[in-house]
């Protein structure tokens, strides 16, 4: 993989290059000293949790945390991240139960996301 951030540089496409590289860092697995739930508020749609710093922090839909992923829904006893890693791109769903926290991910073999196109009338056609 590193030989193709090489590449990446070598035709000056250095940011690129960065971003790959960032990717490939943040695909480590992801466990349970990473993040920690206290609690999950499924009506507003936040939730507290404790990152690998030991800090509390509440979290939104839409929150990027940096090497977890991004928020992506927040419902009663889950808390829905995505992110890219090695495998593609991965759906972490974090539940919180009587139990205890349980995580579950979910990997597709696409990089990216499949585009949706709006069809266009050409002109001279009918």
């Amino acid at each position: 993989m590193m030989s193709i951030i090489k590449i990446f540089v070598s035709f000056g496409l250095l940011p690129l290059a960065l971003n790959l590289a960032f990717s490939i860092q943040n695909a480590s697995a992801l466990s349970e000293k990473d993040i920690r739930v206290i609690k999950i508020s499924g009506s507003d749609a936040t939730a507290v949790v404790r990152l690998q710093g030991g800090d509390l922090q509440i979290i939104r839909v839409g929150d990027d945390l940096s090497d977890i992923g991004k928020v992506v829904n927040i419902a009663a006893g889950r808390i829905v991240i995505h992110r890219t890693s090695d495998e593609g791109l991965e759906k972490i769903i974090i539940r919180l139960d009587a139990e205890g926290q349980k995580i579950q991910r979910i990997t597709s073999d696409q990089k990216t996301p499949t585009r949706l196109y709006e069809p266009k009338t050409v002109e001279g056609s009918n």
